[in-house]
């Protein structure tokens, strides 16, 4: 049994030991009953200190996952009925991503306790969130939206890079750079979008320009236009990168609003396309990204460009539960409605 430590990791070492037995039980290395290491052997092995030997079972015997029994030792305690520990750590809540936590939370229902942290897109929450709860659960879920600037990037990275990659699940995104034997379930804007747009290739060939707007701040605006524009290029179709709501309308435009909410600027948009006498769908196009339920309604129907939150949802969840922990791109389609 070789106990690998890292000094480098910023990670107490009685803490590191505890994960490598806790990730034994876990996966059936080490059996209901089975009898562990002594202090002075597991001192010896790990080449720790007797004390630091003790923390670490000192946790482990916190935890639950194994026994002391007085003259006799440790044993790995009875599992049987378990449930996962899962820490979830979300960003903004919207209609969407809300979808995606419910269904994530209902599939793990009878499996696992859910933990859930919200960091707001502040890096320094996620940090404290992390340090504070490394080795106090099974999984880490995280949703990693934050700026795509270079020292935010390489801050998330390097936060993201303190939790054992065997325990890490990111769900929705995976930053750019980041790489390892992580698990997620993930979109890819850059290239998503485009795959979605060709979905609707023969409808687009009727207009004339695609005028993007984005509807909120959005921390993926550097990724969604120039994806855009290449789809656009590719096709022959002119595309433009509106900042504010247009105040020039023309038949042949059609419109792709960007961004996670719905807000005034679709009013504003779509009051101004139908004052001018224009029929969505047919004389003007309007395409939302991200789906919610009431674009089922607006407008008799709102077209939109999303992945199916609910699947990424389950997908995480359902690999905790197997234990076939990988990599599941979710692309997302266009979802046609009378708009478009």
């Amino acid at each position: 049994m070789e106990i690998n430590i890292s000094k480098e990791s910023g990670r107490p070492i009685y803490m590191q030991v505890a994960s490598f037995f806790e990730d034994a039980i876990r996966r059936g290395e080490l059996c209901e009953g089975e009898l562990l290491p002594s202090l002075n052997e597991l001192s010896v092995m790990a080449g720790i200190g007797r004390d630091t030997a003790n923390k670490a079972y000192s946790l482990l015997l916190k935890k639950r996952l194994i026994d002391a029994r007085h003259g006799k030792g440790f044993f790995v305690s009875d599992r049987s009925g378990s449930r996962f520990r899962v820490l979830l750590i979300v960003d903004k809540m919207s209609s969407h991503q809300q979808r995606m936590i419910n269904a994530f939370t209902k599939r793990l229902k009878d499996g696992a306790d859910v933990t859930m942290l919200m960091h707001n897109q502040d890096l320094d929450l996620l940090e404290s969130y992390i340090s504070n709860n490394l080795g106090s659960f099974d999984y880490y879920v995280i949703v990693p939206h934050f700026k795509t600037d270079d020292v935010t990037v390489r801050r998330l990275l390097a936060l993201l890079k303190r939790i054992p990659e065997r325990k890490l699940v990111l769900m929705d995104h995976i930053p750019n750079g980041f790489t390892g034997n992580f698990s997620a379930v993930y979109q890819d804007i850059g290239a998503d979008i485009p795959k979605a747009l060709s979905q609707g290739r023969e409808v687009l060939s009727r207009y004339k320009r695609m005028r993007v707007v984005r509807m909120s701040p959005g921390i993926y605006q550097d990724i969604t236009w120039p994806s855009v524009k290449s789809y656009c290029d590719s096709i022959g179709l002119e595309s433009v990168m509106e900042k504010d709501l247009p105040r020039r309308i023309s038949a042949g435009d059609v419109f792709l609003l960007t961004g996670s909410r719905l807000d005034y600027l679709l009013v504003e948009l779509s009051r101004k396309i139908l004052e001018r006498g224009f029929e969505l769908g047919k004389d003007v196009g309007l395409i939302c990204q991200n789906d919610f339920v009431i674009n089922e309604i607006i407008l008799g129907g709102l077209t939109t460009i999303s992945s199916d939150y609910a699947r990424i949802g389950i997908d995480a969840a359902e690999m905790i539960l197997s234990g076939d922990l990988r990599k599941i791109h979710c692309e997302c389609s266009l979802v046609r409605r009378k708009t478009f």
